[in-house]
């Protein structure tokens, strides 16, 4: 089981893998492509993206294809982490 402060630095890791996805191919990954990327059992993914979910971070529809989106408050929020930590250490 996660702390809380572990479960942040997941949301923040994933977070960022959106972004950067976002900036350099103009799509969200996949769950399967973020997965890859960050080292996830795709089971602990999904759950942490249902948790971003319900924390106000992302929406998403998980049963649809290409529906993940990063909201204001998701933008702000990595943002903020992003000023206290070098980009590559929230990958």
């Amino acid at each position: 089981m996660l702390t809380p402060k572990q479960r942040d630095e997941r949301a923040m890791r994933i977070l960022s893998v959106i972004e950067l996805s976002l900036d350099t191919t103009g799509d969200v990954p996949t769950v399967l492509q973020m997965s890859r990327q960050l080292g996830m059992a795709h089971s602990s993914l999904h759950e942490a993206l249902v948790r971003m979910q319900r924390d106000g971070l992302i929406e998403w529809d998980k049963h649809a294809i290409k529906t993940l989106y990063v909201t204001d408050y998701g933008d702000l929020t990595y943002e903020r982490a992003k000023r206290g930590k070098e980009l590559g250490e929230l990958v």
